[in-house]
């Protein structure tokens, strides 16, 4: 199961469905507010309202064992996942995954928060553009340009802004002392919305290994897909 970022949806990962499909049933979701998905009812919700929402999902379909994928704000819900009581989630890879901001100080946190609640709908070029570039590293290409464009321009607001809400809230390290299921931390060499040594302290936290992936940034999933798909399938398929 995919579990894709802040803005993002189930078609943000069209470089991996057909390499999974050749090794797994592969589902993935849009999140609460995000593709086809209604919002939460809650204004404000915490992460184990999206995490609630992923295994009612799981539930519904009857699948009682899943692999869980998740990217940046996927990650921090994917962990809460695989924390639950009773999780069927068998292992689990966090990629440049948010860590949640209830550590920084009231101030930072609010001025995170603010700047995500002050986006919206029809950017100016400018804004798209400063946006796209610090989410992808400094040599993706044109057509990657694109597709990280058309995904920011896809974003209902209502459901981006309860996501920021809850990013600015959360704590990843409230959830990872529960998780016990095979686990891969994967990132970026040039993530500057997640960057490495937050990533390497997930993976310290899991006691698990961690993976640099060069040339990449935040969205490594759509900028070195070879690589990602690669160190995906082989650690769910050597855990399998």
């Amino acid at each position: 199961m995919l579990m894709h970022g802040i803005g993002g949806h189930s078609g943000s990962w069209f470089k991996q469905y057909a390499c999974f499909s050749k090794y797994f049933d592969v589902l993935a979701w849009d999140a609460p507010g995000s593709g086809q998905s209604d919002p939460l009812r809650l204004s404000s919700p915490a992460a184990t309202h999206y995490s609630e929402a992923g295994l009612e999902l799981l539930e519904r379909l009857k699948i009682k064992v899943v692999y869980l994928l998740g990217h940046s704000l996927g990650g921090l819900i994917a962990s809460a996942c695989a924390a639950a009581p009773g999780s069927p989630v068998k292992g689990l890879i966090l990629a440049d995954t948010s860590i949640g901001h209830a550590r920084l100080s009231a101030q930072d946190r609010q001025s995170k928060l603010m700047a995500r609640l002050l986006e919206g709908p029809d950017p100016d070029a400018r804004q798209l553009d400063e946006k796209i570039q610090r989410l992808l590293g400094p040599d993706a290409s044109i057509e990657i340009k694109q597709a990280a464009r058309s995904i920011l321009t896809q974003i209902y607001y209502p459901g981006y802004y309860q996501a920021a809400r809850m990013l600015s809230a959360a704590d990843i390290h409230e959830f990872l002392p529960q998780v016990s299921v095979p686990s891969l931390v994967i990132c970026g060499a040039q993530d500057k919305i997640t960057p490495p040594e937050t990533n390497i302290d997930v993976a310290i936290a899991l006691r698990t290994a961690y993976q640099e992936i060069p040339g990449a940034g935040h969205l490594v999933y759509l900028e070195r897909p070879d690589a990602f798909n690669q160190t995906v399938v082989s650690f769910f398929q050597s855990n399998d």
